[in-house]
């Protein structure tokens, strides 16, 4: 499991694969297997404007997509919720 390079005092909402896995004391891969699983739905945020060298407006925000998989952490509090009532 990677640990976070500074204690954190107030998790953010959305956490990329690392800050999710450590918030959840699993590993990165377990993330991306409970994303896989449809455990987690990642959030698919709007890129910001994409320009060339010109200055000229390529794509406008909104239309990409930023390629860092984000989690919502209280996608990740009510999963733990809901395998806290799961019998063994």
């Amino acid at each position: 499991m990677k640990q976070t390079a500074f204690p954190i005092a107030v998790w953010p909402r959305l956490l990329d694969i690392h800050l999710a896995a450590a918030y959840s004391s699993v590993g990165a891969r377990t993330i991306e297997d409970w994303i896989h699983d449809g455990l987690l739905e990642p959030v698919r945020m709007p890129g910001s404007t994409l320009k060339d060298k010109a200055g000229n407006i390529i794509a406008p925000a909104g239309r990409r997509r930023i390629a860092k998989i984000l989690i919502d952490r209280t996608d990740l509090d009510r999963l733990i919720d809901e395998r806290k009532r799961v019998s063994p």
